[in-house]
């Protein structure tokens, strides 16, 4: 390894090696020690680094043969670092740490932890990609077969040596969107596993991976701390059938974290930031991901996408137990890397932080200067000051004014007196009700992401609206083109933009006009056609033109429109494409007739999609309820509204999963949930017990049945509901904040 002069702290001659020649020892200024030697060579090799003196010793010995040290420096390593260089030692180099063996291993040398880790290559990636790897760490492997080498140097892109095989899953003419979709999944998906499945559903069905999903399995991809998600078996699954299993997994692990609050211990790193009261305080981790905050709160702990410089803020109830004190987590807030934005504000499962916390919440932001930026996954579950009530409300901004430009309450004057002021404009801008005199103010700021969140709220005054859609920022008028309330003359005057990204806002746009949809449709760009197919204002004639695409994604996403005219729904039942035909026969206001011709279909996975559809005909239920396909069988058995007689051809089924699923169905009937609830299936009496529509009577029955099954899984149900209990609570708590909202303005008016 090389070491320049400007990274040496100290060097010392230490001892000598079985020849005679002297061992130098060299310490850096990132803390790392190094030995080097002469060999018979004449060349300098180096004999061991490592972040600890003894470590470095020891690995000395290990390579090199009757070294002999001074004694001086024997007497400092043991007096300074002997319980350390035992610890060490007993977890590096462990027989089986030593021992050749056919995993892919590495040791990662943490200067600021003092400790070192033995990880796999798949994890030494992840660990990289979530830049949990300190620059200054040493990495090398466990057979000492290699010197160490820093993080910064470290060759990572060797271990993505699946990218090639994962290229090769596509054939020899591989697509450009076809390699940007391996490169995603090698830098975002944790290992070869999630990679395959991620290729494999790709090559079956790219239109599986829109931007929700992607978001969503980025999100899962960060929860292996799940065991049901770091376990699953992915061939099993495609994408909505993974993504199901996996929100199955985090509900089960955070039903369970939230009836079974984990206390963490505090480490060296955890500071308190300020008491607030009845045993509770504010506590910064002092790092940007936490894995025992996101086990105890039943989320990831910030490992979906951390960025360098975030810090944790934890609010905490302090326990003692004995002599040892312990923290019971409560709250969760993201500071950005600027030390006063704060991103996430999540109480436990990511759901919105609960009541009985707010004024611990409002003493945060009351005694510092943090701003309540929001961001984020699920940003509407993050903490919002208009959670508060109207009395918190209004105290905390009287004691920060400044704070306003975060909160709907406000006044329309107060909107020009914060107008006033720059730093408030980024966040006053998006404010549904703004007053026009602020908008007015805010359309001269020369800051851009100002421009941009104006171009986007909703109520902006039209005259405002023509002004930004002729900005010379194609970022502004790509806000714009996505405003539901575009206005017709800004409407016209952005689709004269040649932007792509423009032109695919406008074609998303609920309210663009008619003639304008047309035109889009001409479009050649995919993305621009997609836009507008999915639009769900779409005009008859547009759906027209788009029914005859050249793209199949297009007309997949055509086929799901809600609002699908009968002339391209004739169009569409006449496509040869599989995927076409899929999602039309998914389409909810698909006719009877076409119904039917889609019944007759050859195609399995047609018939399972024509099963879900929620305005099934009757008559084709009861035909697919008696299918000799399982698969179609289970499909039906999930239809939403499925008919009496076609539930009751399903029960008859022997078929296991198309029991489970007739158990969860919300509309089963009353005589299905008495002969379900007989049934000797564990899984069965699982889906019977976290049915919500089910009876309570039989959801009791269902449970004490399941306890006499299958302890566990009991358990696991029980814990379920009561997370359904506080998901509904949260999803109150979204309504009362509108609600808090919408009575401010109803007083002002008066």
């Amino acid at each position: 390894m090389k070491i320049s002069k400007e990274m040496i702290k100290k060097k010392k001659f230490v001892g000598t090696t079985g020849k005679g020649a002297p061992i130098l020892l060299v310490e850096t200024h990132g803390g790392l020690y190094a030995c080097f030697a002469q060999n018979d060579k004449g060349e300098i090799e180096t004999l061991a680094a490592s972040p600890h003196k003894a470590i470095t010793l020891f690995l000395a010995e290990k390579k090199g043969k009757n070294l002999k040290w001074r004694e001086e420096l024997d007497e400092l390593v043991k007096s300074k670092e002997a319980e350390l260089s035992k610890n060490l030692k007993q977890k590096m180099f462990a027989p089986s740490a030593l021992t050749k063996s056919e995993i892919d291993c590495y040791l990662v040398y943490d200067f600021d932890e003092d400790s070192i880790i033995i990880t796999k290559a798949e994890d030494l990636l992840e660990l990289h990609k979530n830049k949990e790897i300190k620059p200054n760490s040493l990495i090398r492997k466990p057979d000492l077969s290699k010197e160490p080498v820093f993080a910064k140097d470290f060759d990572f892109e060797s271990l993505q040596k699946g990218a090639k095989e994962l290229k090769a899953m596509y054939g020899t003419n591989i697509q450009p969107h076809q390699e940007d979709f391996v490169n995603w999944a090698t830098q975002k998906l944790p290992n070869g596993n999630w990679q395959q499945w991620a290729v494999k559903n790709h090559i079956s069905n790219p239109k599986q991976f829109n931007d929700k999903a992607i978001k969503a399995i980025e999100h899962y991809a960060s929860s292996k701390h799940i065991p049901n998600i770091a376990n699953l078996r992915f061939d099993k699954h495609n994408v909505k059938e993974g993504l199901q299993a996996f929100k199955g997994a985090e509900d089960q692990y955070n039903a369970k974290a939230l009836n079974n609050p984990q206390l963490v211990a505090p480490d060296k790193k955890t500071t308190k930031l300020m008491d607030v009261g009845d045993g509770y305080s504010w506590y910064k981790l002092s790092r940007a991901t936490c894995n025992n905050e996101g086990s105890a709160m039943g989320h990831c702990g910030n490992k979906g996408n951390p960025k360098k410089g975030q810090n944790i803020l934890s609010l905490r109830r302090e326990i003692k137990i004995g002599d040892k004190i312990y923290h019971e987590p409560a709250a969760t807030f993201i500071l950005e890397p600027d030390g006063k934005t704060i991103g996430e504000m999540k109480g436990r499962a990511n759901l919105i932080p609960q009541q009985k916390y707010h004024k611990y919440i409002s003493q945060l932001f009351s005694n510092s200067n943090f701003l309540p930026h929001g961001g984020g996954y699920l940003p509407g579950n993050n903490f919002n000051l208009d959670d508060l009530s109207h009395e918190e409300h209004d105290a905390l901004l009287a004691k920060r004014p400044e704070l306003g430009a975060y909160s709907s309450r406000i006044s329309p004057e107060k909107h020009i007196e914060l107008s006033k002021n720059p730093k408030n404009h980024l966040n006053l801008a998006g404010n549904p009700n703004l007053h026009p005199e602020a908008q007015t103010k805010l359309a001269q700021s020369q800051n851009e992401l100002v421009q941009r969140n104006l171009a986007e709220n909703p109520n902006l005054h039209p005259e405002l609206q023509t002004k930004l859609a002729q900005s010379q920022n194609k970022f502004v008028q790509q806000g714009l083109a996505l405003n539901p309330n575009l206005h017709p003359e800004a409407q016209t005057k952005l689709a004269q933009s040649q932007d792509e990204f423009v032109q695919r806002g406008l074609a998303k746009n609920p309210n663009l006009l008619p003639e304008l949809q047309t035109k889009l449709a001409q479009s050649q760009n995919k993305f621009v056609q997609q836009g507008l197919a999915k639009n769900p204002n779409l005009h008859p004639e547009a759906q027209t033109k788009l029914a005859q695409s050249q793209y199949v994604d297009v007309q997949c996403d055509l086929a799901e429109n809600p609002n699908l005219h009968p002339e391209a729904q004739t169009k569409l039942a006449q496509s040869q494409d599989e995927y076409v035909q899929r999602y039309l026969a998914l389409n909810p206001n698909l006719p009877p007739e076409l119904q039917t011709k889609l019944a007759q279909s050859p195609n399995e996975y047609v018939q399972r999609y024509l099963a879900l559809n929620p305005n099934l005909h009757p008559e084709l239920q009861t035909k697919l309820a008696q299918s000799q396909n399982e698969y179609v069988q289970r499909y039906l058995a999930l239809n939403p509204n499925l008919h009496p007689e076609a539930q009751t051809k399903l029960a008859q089924s022997q078929d296991e999963y198309v029991q489970r699923y007739l158990a969860e169905n919300p509309n089963l009937h009353p005589e299905l949930q008495t002969k379900l609830a007989q049934s000797p299936n564990e899984f069965v009496q699982r889906n019977l017990a976290g049915n919500p529509k089910v009876d309570p009577k039989i959801k009791k029955q269902a449970i004490k049945k399941l306890q006499e099954l299958n302890p566990e899984l009991a358990e696991e149900i029980i814990n379920k509901l009561k997370l359904e209990k506080l998901k509904l609570e949260s999803d109150n708590n979204l309504k009362a904040r509108e609600l808090r909202v919408k009575e401010y303005f109803d007083k002002l008016k008066r």
